[in-house]
């Protein structure tokens, strides 16, 4: 059975594109890319970059489907967008606290990065 967390954050974002490599996604013109950083037993660190700096995220629902596949639901001010993505090892920034929902704006790669622990099953 799939695990569900919900998360939503009004963030700010930063307009720079970036790659999604790894990604299957349903296209929106509101997001350009989600990828997962760091996976642990009790959370999830991600990457959201946004389009439009002037989009609100409203909701991240995060579907994990196997042990290196999720699928994030993504809904924003400017529209929805559904990624799929293998989960990597790339790196994530030290000192993160993984055990609260937080947010934080990465100025020199234009991402958002956020912290999302896992309620449920973590097996």
């Amino acid at each position: 059975m799939d695990s569900m967390v919900s998360a939503s954050s009004d963030a700010p974002a930063n307009q720079q594109r970036g790659s999604n490599l790894g990604n299957k996604i349903t296209q929106s013109a509101a997001i350009s890319s989600v990828q997962v950083l760091k996976t642990t037993k009790s959370c999830v660190m991600l990457s959201l970059k946004l389009n439009d700096a002037e989009a609100l995220v409203n909701q991240i629902q995060l579907v994990i489907l196997a042990k290196s596949r999720v699928k994030f639901i993504v809904k924003t001010s400017a529209g929805d967008c559904v990624i799929e993505h293998n989960v990597d090892g790339r790196k994530y920034p030290p000192n993160v606290n993984w055990e609260k929902t937080s947010s934080n704006l990465d100025r020199e790669n234009g991402e958002v990065l956020i912290v999302v622990p896992v309620i449920g099953d973590s097996a």
